[in-house]
């Protein structure tokens, strides 16, 4: 029999060094891009919301500013793939009003995270005369929060400790 010898444990640390770079690098893009839609989520009445979806194949990361005064999305940008190598594009289809967003996603994992997303959605506050979109009893069974289960900050930094 042919001894392997040095090189299955030298390509299979390689192949681990390479696979943890290729994360940071994603991990950076995804930073980058919440502090970008900082920026842009600058108002008074605008607030960044980010949600997920993980499927085995091909999860989304949505990341969305809304304007809670006007129930509307004004920004959003989203992540689609299985690999390191997805980036974030500009997602014009989910501009608009927020009831219905997850009608204008064009798959089921970006749908999926537009809808996780949403979920983080501040309250509106007292006197708001626009709807924030569906009601708990309106939303899909699958995406309702168990009262044990804690629903995370739709602040940058928290959420972004929370990915």
């Amino acid at each position: 029999m042919h001894d392997v010898g040095w090189q299955f444990p030298a390509l299979l640390i390689t192949a681990m060094i390479l696979a943890m770079v290729m994360t940071l690098f994603q991990a950076r893009r995804y930073n980058r891009e919440l502090q970008d839609s900082a920026r842009a989520a600058s108002g008074p009445d605008n607030a960044l919301i980010s949600g997920r979806c993980r499927s085995f194949r091909g999860g989304a990361v949505v990341v969305m500013v809304v304007d809670t005064s006007r129930g509307e999305v004004v920004r959003a940008t989203a992540m689609t793939g299985r690999t390191v190598f997805a980036r974030f594009r500009a997602r014009p289809e989910l501009i608009g009003p927020v009831t219905g967003l997850a009608d204008r996603a064009r798959s089921r994992a970006l749908r999926r995270g537009a809808e996780d997303a949403l979920l983080r959605l501040p309250k509106p506050r007292r006197g708001a005369a626009v709807s924030m979109g569906a009601s708990a009893a309106d939303r899909p069974r699958t995406l309702r929060r168990s009262a044990s289960t804690p629903a995370r900050a739709a602040t940058p930094v928290a959420h972004a400790m929370n990915h």
